[in-house]
């Protein structure tokens, strides 16, 4: 192999062909926009935002703003 791994290594960092990957995420994870669309505060927008909980104040105010930026990193279907 020309990355230097050998047939034995490679093999065992291989996943089973019938293995079935999965992922999850919260939308309080990724959408951002805490105040925005008519939202109101959740459950965990008053918990994140009450000194002390959480570790260096973060919340989920911004998070990875999908809610204003998803379709500006998407493609159009064609």
């Amino acid at each position: 192999m020309s990355n230097g791994v050998s047939g034995a290594v490679e093999r065992r960092r291989r996943f089973p062909d019938d293995f079935l990957w999965g992922v999850a995420t919260a939308s309080y994870q990724v959408e951002g926009a805490a105040l925005e669309g008519g939202r109101g505060p959740s459950i965990w927008d008053t918990f994140s935002h009450t000194p002390g909980k959480v570790r260096r104040g973060d919340t989920g105010d911004i998070a990875c703003n999908d809610y204003n930026t998803l379709f500006d990193c998407t493609v159009p279907a064609r």
